[in-house]
């Protein structure tokens, strides 16, 4: 019955092949449900069959029609048992009354039940087919076509994949690759397979209950035997079973030439940090060799200045002094960049006043600056503390070494020293701004890179070596800021830094400071040195009263004779005579004299020295200390440099 029932269900299955399966159909059927379905459409068949071939069943006698008439019987049982011990027998006889008497379709009915009952589980048996076994035959004929290209896939992967028997230490499934490598490293006394099983073991222990429990990773190595170059593999593996057994599924990947060229690169590194060892100790060497006999060389070269020499001669001089200064400056500046590319270099923190710090520096350009018809000027934001911790050497540094390139590539107008607040929480920033020859977009981009110049002509016109920005940009790094750069070619440029500084705690005020309670005038034509020298006075406690011109100091005659303080750019301000209506006169100019100096009864004094300011404004009681208080500050620039 079930043979002859196969070829239906399977007609009834191809009638719905090619419709998309049902969305959460089961892709496989499961051998008991299709034997199930079998037995149902059989049971379906045959059950018309026995309801109609019931009342010939074996062993039961049938008989007809009692002979009264008025009771029929469908059929009589009929059963003899002998007595024990006797030669007798007890008949047992039993009618079924026939209750389908009058009623001759009853057959017919139940027939059609049946059959209606059998349709209808034929239509179900075919809507399951179509959502059950269609999609499942035709998705396993998918995966016997693909079968080829998957196994094409596995063989050319890049990988070695495999399947070992943990117990056995035996591979189960591999690929090509995977079996080079086990050849491999069995002519090289090593059993892969083992080794892959004990490797696991290991990390699974190293992992501990937080690894992960997927997938472990560890690396195997066999060494070089004859021609069999050494071979490092990195393993991913991980626990599965396979045809009711564990088994660990790999991945094996080609680590030699990664790490081959690693050990390359180590050594490469050992040789590279060898050779910068040998440049550092010829560098030391360079700066005892070469620049103590130049310290010595620029020491007699002052010394020959003093000298009774003719014009020509100061100018061969001149010369000699400044090829010398550039070559120290040069070799200091090498050293000072390999000290920091070996992180060398050294910080000392200080305590120290930024304003003063930039006066020393301006002090010391300011011949060069004069020199070449430059304006050289300082701008201090009023509102900074006046002493603060930092590497004051350093910085000065930097500021040194901008101040220097701002007057070298500037050949006339101003260049300004500036000392601001930064933007940088806890810093200060420093800029130098010239009115120079300025720098391209271009040009900007590569500037702080070592050996690097604007163009290929500044070399020649203008000397150098390009490793001062470079130096500058490291220096500034060190400390914790950086650099950068605002200019426009033919215009100008604009240097500044920023540095983290500390603040340092400084008890005296203004209402304590040595001018406290005294007023002093002050005139001035540039509005830069007019806010300077007011910050200045301000500071040591002085009421400043501003004067637009001197002719208004008849309008301060009701004051009493008050101190004058006027700044002259380059040449003597107009206005009255020394002693008229003033206590005293003090004039400040670029080129004044760094002690304070009386002459033509008038104070001289440097514009880049405020103690000398200081010093020209006190009694005569108190120069002395004003003096002393020049002498410090000298002696501590002296140490700077």
């Amino acid at each position: 019955m079930i043979a002859c029932l196969r070829p239906l269900i399977g007609l009834s299955c191809l009638r719905g092949r090619g419709q998309p399966p049902r969305r959460g159909a089961p892709g496989v059927v499961h051998r008991h449900a299709y034997r199930l379905l079998v037995a149902a459409a059989a049971a379906s068949v045959a059950l018309p069959c026995v309801a109609m071939a019931f009342p010939a069943v074996a062993g039961l006698h049938c008989h007809g029609r009692q002979d009264s008439g008025v009771a029929r019987t469908l059929f009589h049982l009929h059963r003899d048992a002998p007595l024990p011990r006797t030669d007798g027998a007890l008949a047992t006889r039993a009618s079924v009354p026939d209750r389908s008497a009058g009623r001759p379709r009853a057959p017919v009915i139940t027939v059609a039940a049946c059959a209606l009952l059998a349709a209808a589980i034929w239509l179900w048996l075919a809507r399951r087919a179509r959502g059950v076994p269609v999609p499942a035959a035709l998705r396993a004929r998918q995966v016997r076509t693909d079968e080829p290209l998957f196994r094409s896939l596995i063989q050319m992967t890049p990988s070695g994949l495999c399947l070992v028997d943990i117990a056995r230490a035996q591979p189960v499934v591999q690929n090509e690759l995977m079996r080079r490598y086990a050849d491999a490293a069995e002519r090289c006394g090593m059993d892969l397979y083992a080794a892959l099983v004990e490797g696991h073991a290991r990390a699974r222990s190293r992992s501990g209950p937080g690894g992960d429990p997927e997938i472990d990773e560890f690396e195997l190595s066999h060494p070089a035997i004859d021609q069999i170059p050494a071979r490092h593999l990195l393993v991913s593996a991980t626990r599965v079973v396979h045809a009711q057994r564990p088994v660990l599924l790999c991945v094996l990947q080609d680590l030699t030439a990664r790490v081959e060229l690693q050990q390359q690169k180590d050594l490469l590194h050992e040789q590279a940090d060898a050779a910068h060892r040998a440049r550092s100790r010829l560098l030391a060497a360079m700066s005892h060799e070469i620049r103590t006999p130049l310290h010595g060389i620029l020491g007699h070269l002052e010394l020959l200045s003093r000298s009774r020499l003719d014009s020509e001669q100061q100018a061969r001089l001149r010369r000699i002094t400044q090829s010398a200064d550039s070559l120290l400056l040069i070799i200091s500046d090498v050293l000072d960049l390999e000290r920091v590319e070996a992180d060398q270099l050294g910080l000392e923190v200080v305590t120290f006043e930024p304003a003063v710090l930039i006066e020393g520096v301006a002090l010391l350009y300011a011949p060069l600056a004069q020199g070449k018809g430059v304006d050289l000027d300082l701008l201090v934001d009023p509102l900074l503390a006046s002493h603060y911790s930092g590497p004051m050497a350093r910085i000065e540094q930097v500021l040194r070494n901008l101040v220097g390139n701002a007057i070298k590539f500037t050949p006339s107008g101003r260049i300004e020293i500036r000392l601001l607040p930064s933007q940088q929480p806890g810093a200060l920033r420093w800029e130098v701004a010239d009115s120079g020859i300025g720098l391209s977009a271009s040009q900007q981009q590569n500037l702080f890179e070592p050996f690097i110049q604007a163009d290929a002509s500044i070399a020649g016109r203008f000397g150098g070596s390009g490793l001062g920005l470079t130096l500058c940009r490291q220096l500034c790094r060190v400390m914790g800021g950086d650099i950068d750069v605002q200019s426009t070619s033919g215009v100008g440029s604009v240097f500044g830094f920023d540095i983290p500084l500390l603040p340092a705690e400084r008890h005296a005020t203004a209402a304590s400071g040595p001018l406290s309670g005294r007023q002093v005038l002050l005139h001035s034509t540039v509005i830069g040195w007019r806010e300077e020298l007011a910050r200045r006075l301000r500071g040591w406690g002085a009421e400043v009263l501003l004067l637009d011109s001197l002719e208004q100091m008849g309008a301060q005659a009701d004051r009493g004779p008050l101190p004058l303080v006027v700044f002259e750019r380059n040449q003597r301000a107009a206005g009255p005579a020394p002693h008229a209506g003033a206590e005293r006169v003090v004039r400040v100019r670029s080129d004044g004299p760094l002690r304070a100096a009386l002459q033509e009864g008038a104070w001289q004094v440097s514009a880049y020295s405020a103690a000398s300011l200081l010093q020209a404004l006190l009694d005569a009681g108190s120069r002395s200390d004003a003096a002393q208080a020049v002498d410090q500050s000298m002696a501590s620039r002296a140490g700077i440099g």
